[in-house]
């Protein structure tokens, strides 16, 4: 087990669902760094700057189907289009806004947006120079056949759990993508003010989060080790995903990121 800070953390769950975490007093930052992608992978990839960037997500619960959302941007004051399959657009255009402190213009797209199946995006591996459909990174067609698999959707279901609640033994467990190299990411979160029970709340006030990266093998057995970190009886927050992210240079060093995420999240209680 390897120790990192929290913020690599909280990182991912950034990545994965596009949320800011509520406020920065973070404690718990143990991390399996375990391969074939690491924690610190991830968190080199979210935290390192370019001229534009595609980033397409799906989200689901153990009771609603995927919703899928995307978001693109470009530096400078300029239209950020999104995703070409095929050599057709695959999102409606979208107004976009220029932030002057980042220099840079973003989009955001929903389901609605897309006007091709979005499930139909995952379990596929594409060319990046085909998927760029924006007349700025036209450069990076000159890159040949760099290519990124999105993986396929995760759907996530829990076993041998004690009255509904996590113990030790307990399994998580997912569909297996045998294309996926880079693992799956789990966290575990705790927000006291998730708390149904005041009393723990009150008395555990900080929020916490314990992650890990497995091998895209079907499943994952909770530790006592695991359960430890968080307050007996606690409702935490748990995410289980798959991630796809390639960076790409261009000619004159035109840097563009692109990545896929597919994310379950759910609510259990902690019976530690």
């Amino acid at each position: 087990m390897k120790r990192y800070s929290i913020v690599t953390i909280i990182a991912i769950i950034a990545m994965f669902t596009s949320c800011k975490p509520e406020n920065d007093d973070y404690y718990i930052n143990q991390v399996n760094d375990n391969q074939p992608t690491s924690i610190m992978e991830y968190f080199d990839f979210y935290k390192t700057q370019c001229d534009a960037e595609f980033m397409m997500q799906s989200t689901k619960s153990t009771y609603s189907e995927p919703s899928f959302s995307a978001m693109a941007s470009i530096k400078g004051n300029q239209f950020p289009k999104g995703l070409c399959v095929d050599g057709q657009n695959a999102l409606r255009s979208q107004d976009f806004y220029y932030s002057k402190s980042a220099d840079k213009s973003f989009s955001n797209f929903h389901n609605d947006d897309f006007i091709i199946d979005p499930k139909d995006l995952y379990g596929k591996k594409f060319q990046i120079n085909n998927l760029v459909n924006d007349v700025s990174l036209k450069s990076l067609h000159e890159l040949g056949d760099t290519t990124i698999y999105f993986p396929q959707l995760i759907s996530v279901h829990f076993e041998n759990l004690q009255d509904g609640k996590v113990v030790a033994g307990s399994k998580i467990v997912w569909n297996i993508d045998a294309n996926n190299e880079n693992g799956i990411v789990i966290a575990a979160e705790y927000v006291p003010s998730s708390q149904s029970d005041s009393d723990i709340a009150s008395e555990n006030p900080d929020h916490l989060i314990f992650g890990t990266t497995v091998a895209d093998n079907g499943s994952y057995t909770v530790t006592s080790s695991d359960l430890s970190y968080f307050p007996t009886g606690a409702y935490v927050h748990i995410y289980v995903g798959r991630a796809a992210c390639e960076t790409v240079v261009g000619p004159n060093n035109y840097l563009y990121k692109i990545s896929a995420y597919t994310l379950f999240v759910d609510g259990l209680i902690i019976n530690g």
